[in-house]
């Protein structure tokens, strides 16, 4: 059976998304379901590297990891909280990987810190690609400008993969809000993208 949700046209708009912005992040969560290798796989695409980054509280990436193997050519970031295991980290280090250590929140590490450290690091651009635990933490921190949401013409229901976790709205007028501002056909599937309102 396909891992993908979305077709063949879909994914490349994806990797050429990846291409334009600085760096591209994930939970811990999408690396220990999905093993990804999370590059901009466009030939020609890029000029430079673009930076994987992990947000991982306890250094849970798999050395093993697609993510972790391909460190040396491909620069990858993890940013877990302090009190990490020493000989993790070195083994990490080893293998290629950039460390951030920052503060904590009550759901893992502080994502406003986060975003502070890359900035200062840098990257400007980032594209967060999930999964449902990262979106909600960035939707809750007002971290979001732009929603790019990808859908394909299928309905999984009720046990299928949500695009954001709970994060505490408690009425309507404190969701998110977000407009509309292009709509696109990959193939089957459709590309909306909306900015913060």
């Amino acid at each position: 059976e396909s891992q993908w949700l979305t077709g063949e046209s879909a994914r490349r708009a994806a990797h050429a998304m990846r291409g334009r912005h600085d760096a591209a992040l994930i939970g811990v969560g999408t690396v220990l379901s999905d093993d990804p290798e999370l590059t901009c796989r466009i030939e020609g695409f890029r000029r430079a590297p673009l930076v994987r980054i992990v947000i991982d509280s306890h250094l849970r990436t798999p050395l093993m990891s697609r993510l972790v193997r391909s460190a040396q050519a491909h620069p990858l970031w993890l940013l877990h909280r302090n009190g990490a295991d020493p000989m993790r980290k070195k083994a990490l280090l080893e293998a290629g990987v950039k460390l951030f250590e920052l503060p904590v929140s009550p759901a893992g590490v502080n994502l406003t810190a986060a975003a502070q450290a890359l900035a200062k690091a840098g990257l400007t651009r980032i594209l967060a690609e999930g999964g449902g635990t990262l979106a909600a933490g960035l939707l809750r921190e007002k971290l979001v400008d732009r929603l790019a949401w990808f859908h394909a013409p299928g309905i999984i229901g009720g046990d299928g993969w949500p695009a954001a976790q709970g994060f505490g709205v408690t009425t309507l007028a404190s969701m998110p809000r977000f407009v509309p501002v292009a709509q696109e056909r990959w193939g089957d599937d459709y590309l909306t993208t909306y900015r913060k309102a």
